[in-house]
């Protein structure tokens, strides 16, 4: 590629000589689809005046919006030098030239130019051709002479004025009418990587085993080896002086710790049958079986890492209200509003009291200060903003985003939202988007897709029954 800043056109006889260097310092590859060189062209010949109106059309035939990435949209034959090779040019007159040329150019001829110009001592001349706009016509040639037809229609191409093909005639028939004007060249990019989970495939039957075991344990009987013995002389038989401390320290301590809890709490007996607590757990499990999965999808979720998805306009115009929608293949989450997991109790309700004596606080209307209201008072009101739009996100074994429109104005990126996402633990690739993409001041369907790399550590999922409140 060039080394040349192509934000601008080149201005003056300083803007036209940093070019003219970088020509000369580039590779003979260099030529694209806004400049091409010449170093052994005479413009003065029938062949040569072909050459270059067969380049102003090709030029003239560019797409609008992608002309715009160099120079402004302008496009640039340089006669007289090539990489590595300054040879000069014929001297010829400016306006003998342009009349020569555009005799081959069938009316209305596009806007082009013919400037002199001296480098390093030799003349030169630099066809500058004018941006391409919506609504202009094809250029094509007008005169059949040397190496071009009357009716040739010619694009650019990588390095070279190419005839055009089929899809170039359509694209220059729609371009002709800027009402026909299609949605082009915008880009849709994710900013960071997904990361997934890992956890017990049936980690569900695992919590309620584990739950059961440990509300109904107190119904099973004891085990034989067990029956009538004191259970810290079974453990402690063989360390009779580690016993003997225990034992110490216990008797010291329990008379103490029972006058303060007879003060605080009151002692209650067991006054449910073992059928009326079974039946109250068996309703229990039943409802954890139904609501954890949703306290999993939080927790889930807390996994996930923020993923922020933009747009790029790489036009030279202005779309209004761009719609995107996207689409994120496979066993992935996606969640703009993350929750705080605090407990199971709020997905599977108040847990069944433990079997056997239960004790309940002797004062148990003593009310604790709200310290949330302390400075209610001096706090200053807080006027209500409208709400704004939201995405819509449809999660269900992959993820539907419908993103709130934007404006999206030349050469810009815009946010259009971003979103916790997470993989779930059979998702072992990259994760595939695709999206589509409409705005209301031009007509059609952009579509494209985009891969978003996994990240190599997965995150081990908490699950633990120490959370249930």
């Amino acid at each position: 590629m060039i080394d040349y800043e192509v934000a601008v056109a080149p201005m003056g006889v300083l803007g036209m000589q940093r070019l003219l260097e970088a020509v000369e310092a580039a590779d003979p590859n260099d030529e694209s689809e806004w400049i091409e060189f010449k170093a052994d062209l005479d413009p003065s010949t029938k062949d040569g005046a072909a050459t270059i109106a067969k380049a102003i059309v090709a030029f003239a035939n560019r797409d609008p919006s992608r002309a715009q990435r160099w120079c402004g949209g302008h496009a640039y034959l340089v006669i007289g030098l090539a990489p590595g090779n300054l040879a000069g040019t014929a001297d010829v007159d400016p306006a003998v030239l342009h009349d020569k040329v555009s005799a081959l150019i069938a009316s209305p001829s596009p806007d082009w130019d013919p400037t002199p110009v001296s480098y390093k001592g030799k003349p030169l001349i630099v066809i500058t051709v004018a941006p391409p706009k919506a609504g202009d016509p094809m250029a094509c040639i007008g005169k059949s002479s040397g190496s071009v037809t009357d009716g040739n229609v010619y694009v650019r191409v990588p390095g070279k004025s190419a005839p055009a093909k089929a899809a170039d005639i359509r694209r220059l028939s729609d371009r002709l009418s800027p009402a026909a004007e299609t949605l082009h060249d915008i880009a849709v990019t994710a900013s960071e990587e997904v990361t997934a989970v890992d956890y017990p495939v049936d980690w569900l039957d695992q919590w309620i085993d584990a739950e059961e075991d440990a509300l109904l344990g107190p119904l099973k009987p004891e085990p034989p080896w067990t029956q009538g013995k004191d259970l810290s002389n079974a453990l402690l038989g063989f360390y009779p002086d580690a016993l003997t401390s225990i034992t110490r320290v216990g008797a010291a301590i329990e008379p103490q710790a029972s006058r303060v809890n007879d003060m605080l709490r009151t002692r209650h007996e067991e006054d449910r049958t073992e059928d009326e607590f079974r039946a109250a757990v068996a309703a229990y499990l039943d409802r954890c079986r139904e609501g954890l999965p949703e306290g999993f999808e939080v927790i889930r979720a807390n996994a996930g890492t923020p993923v922020t998805f933009s747009i790029t306009n790489n036009t030279d115009r202005n779309y209004s209200k761009v719609l995107v929608k996207l689409h994120i293949e496979g066993d992935v989450f996606g969640y703009d509003w993350v929750d705080e997991f605090k407990g199971w109790g709020k997905y599977v309700g108040k847990r069944p009291r433990k079997w056997g004596p239960w004790t309940t606080s002797k004062f148990p209307n003593v009310e604790r200060p709200d310290f949330r209201y302390m400075h209610a008072v001096s706090s200053p009101s807080i006027v209500a903003s409208a709400p704004r739009p939201h995405p819509r996100i449809e999660n269900g074994g992959s993820v539907n985003i419908t993103c709130v429109p934007v404006d999206l104005r030349p050469g810009e990126t815009e946010q259009l939202l971003t979103l916790d996402l997470v993989a779930d633990r059979c998702v072992t690739t990259e994760v595939r988007v695709t999206w589509t993409a409409t705005a209301t001041d031009v007509s059609g369907k952009l579509s494209d897709e985009f891969v978003i790399p996994l990240a190599d550590e997965r995150v081990w999922l908490d699950l633990g029954r120490d959370w249930t409140v």
